[in-house]
């Protein structure tokens, strides 16, 4: 009997331990300097994370690392602990991130997309809806003509747009380039 009363407790504890780290992710929301925070899931997008935590209505668009409206950036004083890269190429090594949106310049300016981004451990914190200054980055900063960025940003205002106002159009067309 004595057998059964140890062998109990510990398959219940066994049954509570969850099979991925969880690690909380501090999240500045743009309305207020205040830290959020948000418990992420090993091998989940940080996006998933701010969905799940109910309260949070984080921007997203395409969810596969090619446009800027998820982006963030990280704070002063975060740590380096996250992966930034599309599901299906995790296990590329150094090469991982290489598929995603985001030009090295943004990157070393501390901007990540959410849809493919990783906590890999603690002390991660972000604030949240950095598009207009990612695009910034990955655009104005890059060209050395004026009317080519003032170009890109207008046709970039008329794709949201169209997009907003034809979404099952657009809907479709996406999913024609890339499935």
């Amino acid at each position: 009997m004595l057998k059964y009363l140890i062998i109990f407790p510990v398959f219940l504890v066994g049954a509570f331990v969850p099979s991925h780290r969880l690690w909380t992710v501090d999240l500045q929301l743009p309305e207020t300097e205040e830290l959020v925070p948000v418990i992420a899931v090993e091998n989940t997008p940080l996006l998933l994370a701010m969905e799940s935590h109910g309260e949070l209505s984080p921007p997203f668009e395409c969810r596969r690392g090619n446009c800027l409206n998820c982006a963030a950036k990280l704070l002063p004083g975060s740590s380096q602990n996250f992966d930034m890269y599309l599901g299906e190429f995790h296990d590329m090594g150094e090469d991982k991130d290489r598929h995603t949106f985001l030009c090295e310049e943004a990157k070393e300016k501390g901007f990540i997309l959410t849809c493919c981004s990783y906590a890999t451990g603690p002390g991660l914190k972000i604030a949240v809806d950095k598009s207009y200054e990612a695009y910034q980055v990955q655009y104005h900063e890059r060209f050395k003509k004026k009317h080519r960025a003032a170009a890109t940003a207008a046709s970039a205002v008329l794709q949201t747009v169209w997009a907003e106002e034809n979404t099952a159009e657009w809907l479709e067309m996406v999913e024609n380039q890339f499935g």
